[in-house]
């Protein structure tokens, strides 16, 4: 998987990097040699909801933006929706239902042909054939 040499990246590490510190930083900067960074309007929305949210908004919007300039992010697509939806079905059949937004990331993830660079694997791992570095 993860052809073109690209990876999505979850919000727990674009976190981190905005704030300049935590695990995150160190998980990007070592995967990003190699690969292009993208993530998911998914993430886009839960970083603005961050920011928006924060005591430093401005600061934390201007910055969130320029690194969106800067970044790919995926949308969501008919093809990711169906594979959503067959995913939180499958799950919840076995009684391991996954948080709807960890479900959109991870079918958009495997529509796009990426990995997911996160510190959150529990999050993820029950998504078949989803492949997560971090």
């Amino acid at each position: 998987m993860g052809d073109l040499g690209a990876v999505i990246v979850d919000t727990d590490v674009l976190i981190d990097f905005l704030r300049g510190r935590g695990e995150g930083v160190d998980l990007l900067e070592e995967h990003r040699a190699d690969n292009a960074v993208e993530t998911t309007d998914v993430n886009v929305f839960e970083l603005y909801h961050g920011a928006y949210g924060s005591r430093e908004r401005e600061a934390n919007l201007v910055r969130l933006k320029g690194f969106l300039n800067r970044v790919t992010s995926h949308s969501t697509s008919e093809d990711s929706m169906e594979l959503a939806g067959r995913i939180a079905a499958d799950l919840d059949d076995r009684g391991e239902p996954v948080g709807v937004r960890d479900v959109l990331i991870g079918s958009i993830a495997l529509i796009e042909n990426r990995p997911v660079l996160t510190r959150s694997r529990e999050h993820f791992e029950r998504v078949e054939r989803l492949e997560l570095l971090g």
